[in-house]
């Protein structure tokens, strides 16, 4: 049961950047209604970018 605390500590870690990843999704692509593209496409671009460089990894760095 020593290492609990550690998984707890992952847990921690993995859920914050998850919650950040979905959340901050749902608002970049709600900031269409109010025509205001720029961010998706940088975003869009810098994956492109990823997934070119890192091929095996297109899915995880995809955008869309």
């Amino acid at each position: 049961m020593k290492f609990m605390p550690a998984l707890l500590r992952v847990l921690t870690v993995v859920g914050t950047v998850a919650m950040l990843w979905v959340g901050g999704s749902i608002v970049v692509h709600g900031l269409h209604v109010f025509d205001v593209a720029g961010p998706g496409h940088v975003i869009g671009v810098l994956a492109a970018a990823a997934a070119q460089a890192l091929p095996g990894a297109g899915g995880a760095v995809g955008w869309g």
